[in-house]
């Protein structure tokens, strides 16, 4: 977020996103007893006077710099408070970072930490094995099912054991499948090079 947007938050609300300005005037001040920090951000035409019970200024004094705040207390510790003497008032709390502009916050730095390790050391995809019960997928075996039910209504076979028709076709179906995706594939009708490799000395066709 710009230093404009946090200027131009209504006043009481909450800055849930970084602001970027340049540091100016830090200050140490004293209230009751009690030390509090003080500085002038800029940006621009755009000002804002800032106040916090931790130094975040000093030592940035005339550097650009990004305040943000990652985890808890996220959205509730920059506040826009109200004018005074007609420039916008901000107020940091103690968990605000600040780290130089353009660099990384704490929490993009962690992100990217997490990112890097997932790609050092990715999870293993499942296998077959995991992802299978008792060697079918499930969605082979409903898809299977689904077609074999069709054929059993189709052929109008008025029977009594339709749950054995259904599994036999479902059970030959699944074979197939599983034939096919270990690549061994039926002869195209026309390659008559391999034709012979069907022969059983009965002169049967090629069951597929």
């Amino acid at each position: 977020m710009s230093l404009q947007n946090a200027v131009e938050t209504p006043e009481g609300e909450f800055i849930n996103k970084p602001i970027t300005a340049t540091v100016k005037f830090p200050q140490e001040k004293q209230f009751n007893g009690r030390s509090f920090y003080t500085a002038l951000l800029e940006d621009g035409q755009f000002k804002a006077n800032v106040s916090c019970n931790t130094d975040l200024f000093t030592p940035h004094n005339n550097k650009r710099m990004t305040f943000s705040v990652e985890g808890k207390g996220k959205g509730f510790s920059m506040k826009r408070k109200g004018d005074f003497s007609g420039k916008a008032q901000l107020g940091f709390g103690d968990n605000v970072s600040v780290s130089p502009a353009g660099a990384p916050t704490p929490g993009q730095q962690a992100a990217n930490t997490h990112s890097q390790q997932t790609q050092a050391h990715p999870t293993a995809a499942p296998t077959r094995q995991a992802t299978c019960q008792n060697g079918v997928e499930g969605v082979t075996v409903g898809m299977a099912i689904n077609k074999a039910v069709d054929l059993f209504i189709a052929s109008g076979a008025q029977q009594w054991d339709g749950g054995k028709y259904i599994k036999n076709v479902a059970s030959d179906l699944i074979r197939i499948a599983h034939d096919l995706q270990a690549g061994n594939l039926s002869i195209p009708p026309n390659d008559e090079s391999r034709a012979g490799d069907w022969d059983d000395g009965q002169g049967e066709s090629p069951p597929f």
